[in-house]
């Protein structure tokens, strides 16, 4: 049941077990957007060879003209790369040199971080709003497939554009049995749009997006980002294999018959 999500019953005790982590190297190179096909090319040979130390991702997204926003970022698009390296700063620097070398960062973050500041990193939004999102995976590297990513990046895109690099330990069979799926893939890619005068045509775009990626997605999502752009129902499907999905309507089926419990992706 384990990463099956809110569908059977009501959680009413959780143990966690901690690992001993007082400081990581992490933060944010803000790179000009018009950089996307370089930087893509330089991430994907990174992440190629990436060890289970260093976590990276990379958003492109035209940040708004707010004074919460940073001087040097404020109304400009931007490729956010998002690095995480549980290590020694001088071994990150050294993975992260071709990154560097693609552009001048317009801002830099990066640096030893407590803890606590982990959520730094990503620098998300953290007050409930409403969304338009969308997210596929990607199996492997795919020249064809970043192709079609690139050509839904620009300035003028109304939305986030996010391409996320998995494997390392996710990757490895759980040492507890689990419903976790997908994990084999090496890449996600996330969309996301936030309120604003491009946001009706934001469902739409993204939707188109998915629809090319299909043939290296084949529909399919991590189970957290199983949303979708026009807010219709997700389906199960696309965020589990099939014996794991037959097995959660097995459980489903026993415990939760009357379908109580059905806040996240659905186990019909």
């Amino acid at each position: 049941m384990r990463g099956g999500g809110g569908n059977f019953g009501v959680v009413t005790e959780l143990e966690a077990g901690l690992v001993r982590v007082e400081q990581l190297y992490g933060g944010g190179l803000y790179l000009p957007g018009g950089c996307a096909p370089e930087l893509l090319a330089a991430f994907g040979r990174a992440t190629a060879g990436a060890p289970d130390e260093l976590t990276l991702s990379v958003a492109f997204l035209t940040l708004p003209d707010l004074d919460v926003v940073p001087a040097p970022v404020r109304g400009r698009f931007v490729a956010h790369l998002r690095v995480a390296f549980l290590g020694d700063p001088h071994t990150a620097e050294a993975l992260l040199a071709p990154l560097r070398a693609v552009a001048e960062p317009v801002l830099d973050t990066v640096r030893p971080l407590a803890i606590e500041e982990i959520g730094t990193i990503h620098n998300d939004p953290v007050r409930p709003q409403p969304v338009s999102c969308g997210s596929a995976i990607l199996p492997a590297w795919s020249d064809a497939a970043i192709a079609v990513v690139l050509d839904e990046i620009g300035a003028a895109t109304p939305h986030m554009l996010e391409l996320r690099h998995l494997g390392g330990a996710l990757a490895r069979p759980a040492t507890v049995p689990n419903a976790v799926g997908h994990r084999d893939a090496r890449y996600s890619v996330f969309t996301s749009a936030y309120p604003g005068p491009a946001f009706a045509s934001a469902a739409e775009r993204q939707t188109e997006l998915y629809r090319r990626l299909q043939l290296w997605s084949g529909r399919r999502s991590l189970y957290n980002f199983t949303a979708r752009p026009d807010n219709t129902p997700t389906d199960a499907r696309g965020a589990f294999d099939a014996p794991t999905l037959d097995r959660l309507r097995e459980v489903k089926r026993a415990w939760d018959p009357a379908d109580l419990f059905h806040f996240t992706v659905r186990i019909p």
